[in-house]
């Protein structure tokens, strides 16, 4: 991948990556080692926060180690005003990640969401899995 791409990851990537590892955590280093853009909105940062900060995930990772995970993703972050009103999700509420990806003009959408990645795409912005953006992404 040589390319600079524009990002947009849902909630539930970000905590597979962090409670986790795995793929969304390869994901994570990728975008940050080509210094690619991660789109955010104030919305999906807030949610992101309020996730993270849940004490049920204390038993995997301390609230220390998330809450440094949540500063470094702020330093390859790109804030996106969002001006645009989308509904096309069944659950209504992972439609501010498409309206991020529609108003930040993001290249991919990464998702775990079943919801949104059954979408396969919104106004043509690819919308994959963590292990389909590895696949055909990644290891290009």
């Amino acid at each position: 991948m040589t390319s600079r791409y524009r990002f947009v990851i849902d909630t539930s990537t970000f905590i597979s990556a962090t409670i986790t590892g795995g793929i969304p955590a390869t994901i994570l280093d990728t975008i940050y080692l080509n210094e690619h853009k991660l789109l955010f909105s104030l919305e999906t940062y807030n949610e992101l926060c309020e996730v993270l900060g849940r004490s049920k995930f204390d038993r995997y990772v301390d609230r220390e180690d998330r809450l440094k995970f949540l500063e470094n993703v702020i330093e390859f972050a790109e804030w996106v005003t969002v001006v645009s009103s989308v509904r096309v999700c069944r659950d209504l509420k992972d439609d501010k990640f498409l309206a991020v990806a529609l108003d930040g003009k993001a290249d991919y959408v990464i998702s775990s969401d079943r919801d949104l990645f059954d979408l396969k795409r919104f106004e043509n912005i690819p919308i994959l899995t963590p292990r389909e953006f590895y696949d055909i992404v990644l290891t290009q």
